[in-house]
Parts: C-alpha cells; structure tokens; sequence
C-alpha cells in the first residue's frame, strides 16, 4: 500500500547520536533536564529473567533523586528486545544514578551476562518544542 511504500523509503539508521552518554554528560555545560532512550538486546533465552531483573532496576532508579521518568518496555515484535526510557532533572542526577553501588555492581554485571549485542542510545534534551502538547 502506499503507507508502506512511503515508509520503505526512509533510510533508518541506528539512533547512536552519542557514543557514551556518561561523559557526555560529564563535559556538557547543559544544566536542563534530560533524557534517554536505549534498545538493548539480550539473548532470547535470557528474556523472562531480564524482564524479572528490570523490574528491580526500575523501581531503584524511580527512587533516585532528579529521576522524572524511568521506564522498560518489551518489543512490539521481538520479545528479546526492549527499550528503556529515561528522564533526569540533569545531567548532574543522571551521573549520580550511573555512580551508585547498584548500577556499577549488580546491574552492569547482570545485563553483562545477558546483552547480545551493542546498545543503540539516543540523548536528548528535554526541552518541549514550543507549543506543542506535552504530558
């Protein structure tokens, strides 16, 4: 139909415009609030107990200060693939949450195990387009 053919001609491309979003952080003089979104995929047979972890994760990182949103969502199509959403009042509260015990042990050693494949990230402002709708 002619939707679909509409769509086949975007050239997608993975949403990298950052390569480490921790030392982006670390260097920019943006103060404003911030977020990110990360499609990680881990190993298929690993899938149940990464949704088991991530509701772990979640629950840490809402609890964070300067955390205004965290969120994992599954896949529309695949489910081994999930998107992770962030948002942080800085990126001061964003780093804080990359330095605490949790993240530098438990998580990073857990998804370690079952990641398969890079993270594809994308970082970006917070800052709502002028009068468009926000929530």
């Amino acid at each position: 139909n002619e939707y679909k053919s509409y769509l086949s001609s975007w050239k997608a491309m993975p949403m990298e415009n950052v390569d480490n979003p921790v030392n982006w952080a670390k260097s920019t003089h943006y103060e404003g609030a911030i977020g990110l979104t990360v499609k990680v995929t881990v190993k298929a047979e690993m899938a149940d107990r990464f949704k088991d972890f991530m509701k772990e994760h979640v629950s840490r990182s809402r609890a964070e200060p300067g955390s205004l949103r965290f969120n994992c969502n599954t896949d529309y199509d695949k489910n081994n693939v999930f998107w992770l959403t962030e948002e942080w009042d800085s990126p001061g509260s964003f780093i804080n949450h990359t330095k605490t015990e949790w993240f530098t042990t438990t998580f990073m050693k857990i998804v370690g195990e079952m990641v398969d494949g890079p993270f594809h990230q994308g970082l970006y402002k917070l800052d709502a387009i002028p009068g468009a709708p926000t929530i």
